[in-house]
């Protein structure tokens, strides 16, 4: 963990790569589709992922077995790989293309290059609280008791600090 600095990192343009059209996936994919460029690659996708990909949210592509050959072109434009499959021998053989090719990694059942926090928005106001993987219920909780303090009234307040700042 002493490598990990919290980050905001600007996703437009950038794609987001996932292996696994399950829940996991699906919640991967919604997280990132609002903005990044969001890439599905499974056998399977849950409803969630098919709406989202008829509203043009996401790109699903459909695949019955991938070799590491296979896993490599889908690699070319991605960012981030998420490998999100049921398969825990699969997604380290994901994760291990996507480090050969210099690619960042989220890891949905073990640490990757990058950790994603549990986030509370408020307007323009971005707070993100991770534990590094170590206890994903704490930092759902640590979010929950700040937001309890930190209220939607905070982004009003953001707008008008701005405001004011540039009159």
């Amino acid at each position: 963990m002493n490598g990990f600095l919290p980050l905001m990192i600007d996703l437009h343009e950038k794609e987001i790569v996932i292996f696994g059209g399950g829940e996991v996936g699906e919640r991967k994919a919604s997280l990132f589709c609002e903005h990044a460029k969001v890439k599905v690659i499974s056998k399977e996708f849950t409803p969630g992922l098919d709406i989202s990909c008829e509203k043009g949210k996401i790109q699903i592509i459909k695949v019955k077995d991938i070799g590491e050959n296979e896993i490599a072109t889908y690699l070319n434009n991605a960012f981030i790989v998420i490998p999100a499959t049921n398969d825990p021998v699969f997604n380290e053989k994901i994760a291990k293309v996507a480090k050969e090719y210099g690619k960042f990694i989220n890891r949905v059942d073990d640490i990757g290059d990058i950790i994603i926090p549990s986030v509370i928005r408020r307007g323009d106001i971005v707070i993100g609280i991770s534990t590094g993987g170590q206890s994903p219920a704490l930092s759902k909780y640590i979010r929950q008791e700040i937001e309890k303090v930190i209220t939607p009234e905070f982004a009003d307040m953001s707008r008008l600090q701005n405001e004011i700042r540039e009159n």
